[in-house]
């Protein structure tokens, strides 16, 4: 044998070692003792079968349903997944189990019979995500959780747990039971914050103030926090944070720099690099199911190769999602709805010229088709339950994306030329008319009345500043509520955050947890 051949035979040897330690690993991972999937909700870290994993989407929860990684799930206990990317179809096999799954449906079949699920399987940072306590029945695992650590710990049944099942199913469900909300106390009388301030000589001020110069935006979020945009005149615009619970109250999560730059492609001929000197920015959105904010903003330059539009994600990190060259017809951008199911595919809807366009992330967004919306109306979207919905404001309907086009699912019996301010957050639209009530919708169009903003009592000085605390009339006796300068949107605490008059306010609509000045 020569001595050529002994480094091919080394490297057939070390491949055939490192397959049989491989096979011998997966034998031995396959039993179904030594399963078990470690997860916590919120953590992005769980544990496979004693091995350590990074997830792109922690276990969650969502409208009182507790919500973890299906592939995870299915990994651990060894059970075979199948995609069909055209369908959206999931199909999961087990240990004599067949389920059938679709992104954002209620609709499931499990061993050719249809069941429905309380909760809609849905997709966060290209992670599907379904409901625990689904999962745990059909495949007849074993579940623990524990409140206090919230660790969720997943393993096969052991033969004697599967023949107590059918007690178990009637008896102590307290290991099943999915995480809920606390119970919130509304208020009687409601109260609001003043939460920035003006220009003012008082060094405590200074970090906590606003200029209301040039577009303004809020998108408020969750824990009390509100995102900002803002525009000082010495600085440009910024995208600042509110949160209580910081020593500063307010931050700078960034300002429009270097980090905005991209190459874009026009039509595959060639590359332009977008300058962010060129970029107007015009909206915040905040995606709850994905926690993204969102910056959407216009191209100053009137170069024909130039770009319309452009999105990026500010959170966690500032970097392009999608971008638009089509430049024909009347466009603003404020009126527009942009949305995104998973994190991966985005939708821009376009009421002037009544078309809908998509992207994959970091990819031009391209025409669709046309919408069934009313010329020259607003359109505000929202996700509830994996699933888009559109209010169309001067058409008076809600619309629900359905993968190929929209379809009227509901009207809004509010008329639309009372409407001062439309928004849309967790889960229901929200509307103020002129009459300064804001009503809560929702998807079926159901429509409550929420919030009296005429009848409020404004608490003295800033929030949290102890100078100001004797500024009676401090941001005015009351709201202001001028259509042309105000920004609304709804935190998940169901409180009201507006920009009124300059000021960041909050409208306390429940009894909150916050400490007060």
């Amino acid at each position: 044998m020569t001595r050529k051949k002994w480094p091919v035979i080394a490297a057939l040897w070390l491949c055939l070692s490192v397959a049989l330690a491989t096979s011998a690993y997966a034998e031995e991972t396959i039993q179904p003792a030594n399963r078990e999937t470690i997860l916590k909700l919120g953590d992005p870290i769980a544990w496979i079968n004693g091995k350590k994993v990074i997830l792109q989407a922690p276990p969650m929860t969502l409208n009182n349903f507790t919500l973890v990684p299906l592939r995870i799930i299915s990994d651990g206990m060894g059970a075979k997944l199948k995609r069909e990317k055209k369908s959206n179809r999931i199909t999961i096999v087990y240990e004599g189990v067949t389920l059938e799954l679709a992104a954002g449906q209620i609709h499931s079949i499990v061993n050719g019979q249809p069941v429905e699920l309380d909760q809609p399987v849905v997709v966060v940072n290209g992670t599907t995500m379904i409901p625990l306590r689904f999962i745990v029945n059909q495949m007849n695992l074993d579940l623990k959780y524990d409140a206090r650590s919230k660790e969720i710990r997943i393993s096969p049944k052991s033969k004697e747990a599967e023949k107590s099942h059918e007690e178990e199913k009637s008896g102590d469900k307290e290991e099943i039971e999915e995480v809920t909300a606390e119970v919130r106390q509304r208020l009687e009388k409601l109260t609001v914050d003043n939460l920035t301030a003006i220009s003012l000589n008082l060094k405590s001020l200074d970090k906590i103030g606003l200029h209301s110069y040039g577009n303004s935006s809020i998108a408020a979020a969750k824990d009390n926090q509100v995102f900002i945009l803002d525009r000082d005149p010495n600085k440009g615009y910024l995208v600042k944070k509110y949160d209580p619970n910081s020593a500063d109250k307010v931050t700078v999560l960034t300002s429009i720099d270097q980090k905005f730059n991209f190459e874009y492609s026009v039509k595959g001929k060639y590359n332009v690099n977008f300058i962010y000197a060129e970029f107007v920015p015009k909206k915040l959105i905040y995606h709850d199911a994905t926690d993204t904010l969102y910056l959407l903003g216009e191209s100053s330059s009137m170069a024909p190769d130039k770009l319309r539009m452009a999105v990026f994600a500010i959170t966690p990190e500032v970097k392009m999602v999608s971008y638009q060259l089509e430049k024909s017809g009347f466009f603003k951008l404020e009126d527009n709805f942009y949305s995104t199911l998973d994190g991966g595919t985005f939708y821009l809807g376009d009421p002037y010229n009544q078309t809908i366009y998509s992207a994959e992330k970091g990819q031009p967004l391209e025409l669709l088709g046309s919408s069934p919306t009313a010329e020259k109306t607003q359109l505000i979207p929202m996700v509830k339950e994996g699933v888009l919905y559109v209010y169309d404001r001067k058409g008076g309907k809600i619309l629900k994306w359905t993968c190929k086009r929209l379809e009227e699912n509901a009207k809004v019996g509010i008329n639309a030329d009372s409407i001062l301010y439309s928004t849309a957050s967790f889960g229901y639209f929200y509307l103020l008319d002129d009459r300064k009530t804001v009503y809560r919708i929702k998807p079926n169009g159901e429509a409550e009345a929420y919030a009296d903003l005429g009848k409020v009592e404004i608490n003295p000085g800033v929030f949290g500043v102890p100078e100001t605390k004797k500024w009676l009339n401090y941001g005015g006796e009351t709201l202001k509520l001028d259509r042309y300068n105000l920004q609304m949107s709804v935190d998940d605490n169901g409180n009201i955050f507006l920009l009124d008059d300059g000021i960041l306010k909050r409208v306390n609509v429940y009894k909150s947890n916050l400490e007060t000045k």
